[in-house]
């Protein structure tokens, strides 16, 4: 078994298997706006975009990992062990015991992975993905301004306040305006939406509904 960076933690995976059935996984996404184009899910790590439906890439062969360019590898099956590519999930134990909390996006996929599989103690590395549906915490992570004046932008440093915050959640985009790249989704509450954007910014919301119409699976609050 080959040993693989999983976060901080190394883990001995399995060999590739092939498979018809589909295997349950859990994973983070961020929900891009595309403007014009939809919604979309991103990696969290190598923020690729992908749909409810997709197919893995290795971001080594395009030569990109996150923002650094590297060296194209020669073409080779997605996923290998001799690489680090693949959709990435997260056994639902793993995910109880809260080893890979994040606290870059609070959207969390359930998951299906098929075709090329490898497996490990914690999770999966997969070929195909099929994305059942998006979980949404009930939490407002509206920023909050610091003492010196300063938006803090970590979700984790944000309102953090459960319903009802000050009225209803809806999935909220702030895009600078005449910017046409992908924004990053976040949760907010009713009262944090209606305040004031910040000059040159304008800001779009979304029900769940109307955002699982855009993404093509069932977008629902985590119990």
């Amino acid at each position: 078994m080959a040993l693989k960076p999983w976060g901080s933690q190394s883990v001995a995976e399995a060999p590739v298997r092939r498979t018809s059935e589909r295997v349950g996984a859990w994973k983070w996404a961020h929900v891009m706006d595309h403007f014009a184009g939809g919604l979309s899910f991103r990696g969290v790590s190598i923020r690729l975009d992908y749909g409810a439906e997709a197919d893995a890439v290795c971001a080594q062969q395009l030569g990109l990992v996150g923002r650094l360019l590297v060296d194209r590898l020669e073409a080779h099956d997605v996923p290998a062990l001799e690489c680090g590519c693949g959709f990435y999930g997260l056994k639902r134990e793993a995910v109880e015991q809260r080893l890979f909390n994040t606290h870059t996006t609070p959207f969390m996929l359930e998951a299906e992975f098929s075709g090329r599989v490898i497996g490990c103690e914690l999770g999966y590395r997969a070929q195909k993905i099929r994305v059942l549906s998006v979980r949404v915490p009930r939490i407002c992570h509206a920023p909050i301004v610091t003492a010196d004046g300063a938006a803090a932008c970590d979700p984790a440093h944000g309102c953090g306040e459960p319903l009802p915050c000050s009225g209803d959640l809806l999935l909220v985009w702030n895009r600078r305006e005449g910017d046409n790249d992908p924004t990053y989704g976040s949760v907010w509450c009713d009262a944090h939406i209606a305040t004031p954007t910040a000059d040159g910014f304008a800001r779009t919301s979304m029900t769940l509904p109307e955002a699982a119409q855009s993404l093509g699976t069932e977008v629902r609050w985590e119990s």
